[in-house]
């Protein structure tokens, strides 16, 4: 028994050591496709035991940190490829590296590899190939080079080499040369592949200069620049240059990228706005050219010819420039801030032959204007922009008269009152108050005020001919200023009026009109209710809907009267009291439906009215149910006899005079039920 056990223990040590552990994948090969994406392969984990899954990381040239990529995730053991799709390799370097995970999730990187990014530009009548290393312990194999000559031919070997650049001797008059790199032999199924060059032809011995798309100044008399990337394929950085009158071109500094097309010129911040700067962007390539036709394709900053100023007589500012000579203009586009520069809108388009703009929609005190030439260069090209200084000035005094306002518009018995909000720095002698009965219909003259001196201002409409209770009223106001001109308020305003109407159930069915007469949005609205003309202030509902049924009180009782007011309620707007502005409706009565069960209020069982008792028309009853009780609400009668009712005693002895309390529930041949409650004088 003994050997047995010891036997098992050196089993299962033996078990445990012989199992496969996780590893760092090895990788073996690399390589770009003609559109740029990259297959990596490396040798497999040699088991599954403690494998969970690879994962795939990269990183490009300009971004200094890897990221994984997110379809890469690999839960099989025996996966020895991954194929990076948006890769780009073919105009940047780009460097991998695989993670295997074990069980516990424990990472094993595999070193870090580059496919193999291949450039070709020219130097010394020559095109100069380079390339990166895919790793520095790759060195058992040389690199060997493939060239084609146009689209349609075929690979042809050129030479191998160990270094990692090579100086290519062309035919004259060469084009369309393309160039490839194999570290190995191409006939190798191992051999890891570079990206394929683009064309290259006789004619390619500089980059192609980029057309600048904007120049722009910004308030701090810097100068913003951007331009399109350059068409040609072997770009690795731009330069910008400043034109100096008497000094020739002078280089402002280089992107150190070919993904960058914006600079911020610092170095020479604009002192006027008037003064013109012409400035120019150069392509740089892999050798080092430099494309020299930037003069030919340089633009110049826009400036206007004098900071334009506000003539208070005309009320306006004018905008004057010259044309635009750097480039052709399709139009002119004028923009406007009204918040001291912090963001503008485009106001205005004029066509290229408008050189002059006046400007004279003034609402508030201080104003900022640029002008931008834009040349459209049709479909698929970007236009090009070019954008002024920007210029800021106050508007000292307002001609046009402020925004007027209604506060609220509330009706009073037979009377609507009406409260506006005007701007009292405007000059703005009257202001004009039209009614109309219906939205949209023909509006009549009641009152023309003049300014109090007061931004609030209230106007009673007494109007004999009004009925608040019967119709909605409409209101515009106008404000007039010296001259005659008429500017209306923000928006009109409506009168609340509001119905009641008993429904077939007993309960009061409210409706009104929406009410949008406040300056901001009406929050809600709140319902109070009056019985037999007393206000009843337990009773206050909040709703934002233009409707509500009242099912909380017994409207069937014919002896008491209900009515309604709703009051609307701004959202935020607050008045010279800190409140919120309300707006009343009418008092609308209850309009009562004729009651199919009625109760008298009074009974004598001395007198003609012996029995108290339901009163039931036009109704036929199934089940029936009447109980009587004492003030303190102890039962004294009750009764399930149809039509049974109170002959006024208990237990034989005529009850004493005052007030009882019933309840009536039946059931109705139509399987309705009902229920009522009140309450009577019994009078000896």
């Amino acid at each position: 028994m003994r050997k047995y056990i010891i036997l098992t223990l050196l089993l299962s040590v033996f078990s445990y050591r012989v199992v496969a552990q996780t590893a760092a994948p090895e990788v073996t090969q690399i390589v770009v496709d003609e559109a740029g994406s990259v297959t990596l392969f490396w040798l497999p984990n040699a088991d599954e035991t403690d494998f969970d899954h690879s994962e795939v990381w990269y990183q490009q040239s300009y971004v200094p940190d890897f990221n994984k990529i997110p379809d890469s995730e690999n839960f099989d053991y025996t996966t020895s490829y991954y194929n990076h799709q948006e890769a780009q390799a073919n105009n940047r370097q780009t460097d991998y590296y695989i993670t295997n995970y074990n069980s516990s999730l424990e990472s094993f990187n595999s070193e870090i590899v580059s496919a193999i990014y291949l450039t070709a530009c020219f130097a010394s009548e020559k095109i100069q190939l380079a390339w990166n290393p895919i790793h520095l312990s790759w060195i058992d194999h040389a690199f060997h080079i493939y060239r084609k000559a146009g689209l349609d031919s075929a690979w042809e070997f050129v030479d191998s080499t160990y270094n990692l650049s090579y100086q290519d001797l062309p035919a004259p008059g060469y084009k369309d040369y393309s160039y490839k790199v194999y570290y190995k032999d191409a006939s190798n199924t191992t051999a890891s592949v570079s990206n394929t060059t683009y064309p290259i032809s006789y004619s390619d011995y500089q980059p192609v200069t980029p057309s600048i798309t904007s120049i722009a100044i910004n308030p701090d008399g810097t100068t913003a620049i951007e331009w399109e990337k350059s068409p040609s394929n072997n770009v690795i950085d731009y330069i910008v240059y400043l034109k100096k009158s008497s000094e020739g071109w002078e280089l402002l500094g280089r992107t150190n990228s070919p993904d960058e097309f914006t600079w911020l010129d610092e170095q020479n911040p604009f002192d006027s706005c008037e003064e013109p700067r012409t400035y120019a962007v150069a392509a740089v390539d892999h050798c080092g050219e430099t494309g020299t036709h930037y003069p030919d394709s340089s633009k110049s900053t826009f400036a206007l010819s004098y900071a334009p100023e506000y003539d208070l007589c005309n009320n306006e500012v004018k905008l004057l420039w010259q044309p635009y000579e750097s480039m052709p203009v399709s139009r002119y586009e004028v923009y406007v801030s009204d918040d001291d520069g912090d963001s503008f809108v485009k106001y205005a388009e004029l066509p290229a032959t408008d050189t002059i703009y006046s400007y004279t929609d003034f609402q508030t005190e201080r104003y900022c204007f640029k002008v931008s030439a834009v040349h459209d260069r049709g479909s698929g090209k970007k236009p090009q922009i070019i954008t002024s200084c920007q210029y800021c000035m106050d508007v000292p005094v307002r001609q046009k008269p402020g925004l007027c306002f209604f506060r609220y518009v509330s009706v009073q018995e037979n009377e609507i009152h009406l409260c506006f909000e005007v701007d009292t720095a405007a000059i703005s002698p009257k202001y004009r108050i039209e009614r109309s009965v219906t939205d949209g219909g023909y509006y009549n003259v009641i009152a023309t005020l003049e300014p109090t001196g007061s931004a609030v201002i209230s106007f009673i409409d007494a109007d004999y001919t009004l009925k608040p209770q019967y119709n909605s009223y409409h209101y515009l106001l106008h404000t007039l200023d010296s001259c005659g001109m008429e500017f209306p308020a923000e928006k009109p305003a409506q009168s609340i009026l509001l119905t009641a109407t008993e429904d077939e159930n007993h309960y009061a069915t409210l409706e009104w009109n929406n009410y949008d007469g406040f300056m901001t949005e009406l929050d809600h609205y709140v319902i109070h209710r009056y019985i037999n003309g007393e206000f009843d202030n337990v009773f206050a509902v909040t709703t934002t809907s233009n409707s509500f049924t009242d099912i909380n009180i017994h409207l069937s009782n014919p002896m008491l009267s209900f009515a309604y007011r709703i009051t609307a309620v701004s959202n935020r707007y607050k008045n010279e009291l800190n409140k919120r502005d309300t707006a009343l409706s009418n008092i609308a009565p209850l309009k009562r439906l004729k009651s199919d069960i009625w109760f008298p209020n009074a009974f004598s069982p001395a007198g003609s009215n012996k029995i108290f008792r339901p009163v039931f028309s036009g109704i036929e009853v199934e089940t029936y149910d009447f109980t009587i009780f004492d003030r303190y609400g102890a039962v004294i009668y009750r009764t399930t006899e149809p039509g049974g009712g109170w002959d006024g005693r208990v237990n034989g002895v005529v009850a004493t005079s005052g007030g009882y309390g019933y309840m009536l529930k039946i059931k109705l041949k139509n399987g309705d039920r009902v229920e009522r409650r009140g309450s009577m004088l019994l009078v000896n």
